[in-house]
């Protein structure tokens, strides 16, 4: 059985690896790593750019009744980092949840010296 002569002149088959498959690696794992480069700083960064934003549509939107109605203003000047602070943190979401809530819930006992209402452990 005559077996073909691929390579002419006894030359050595093309080589699989080599400098050039290095620098493909390197480049295809150099712009892997810039993906997650980026996905990790949009994962930082999309709440604060969205707060900006929604902060200049309120402040535009506020700004016009701040000398009609002040009440409102300071309480959403107050009331919305309050609420980010509590989806943020969820021990101050719920601290914040318990201190609402306490004046609604009624007492479960309450003696002359004692009041003890179902809310009151959420605090601590």
């Amino acid at each position: 059985m005559q077996i073909a002569d691929d390579f002419p002149k006894r030359s050595l088959p093309p080589s699989k690896g080599g400098v050039p498959d290095i620098a493909d690696q390197l480049r295809s794992y150099q712009i892997r790593q810039n993906r997650i480069l980026l996905r990790r700083t949009l994962q930082i960064w999309w709440y604060p750019v969205l707060f900006v934003i929604l902060g200049g549509g309120v402040a535009a939107i506020l700004g016009q009744f701040a000398l009609d109605s002040p009440k409102v203003v300071i309480g959403l000047t107050l009331g919305v980092p309050l609420i980010y602070l509590a989806i943020r943190f969820p021990a101050f979401g719920l601290i914040l949840a318990a201190i609402c809530v306490t004046p609604f819930i009624p007492s479960a006992l309450k003696v002359s010296t004692v009041y003890i209402s179902p809310a009151i452990p959420l605090i601590y």
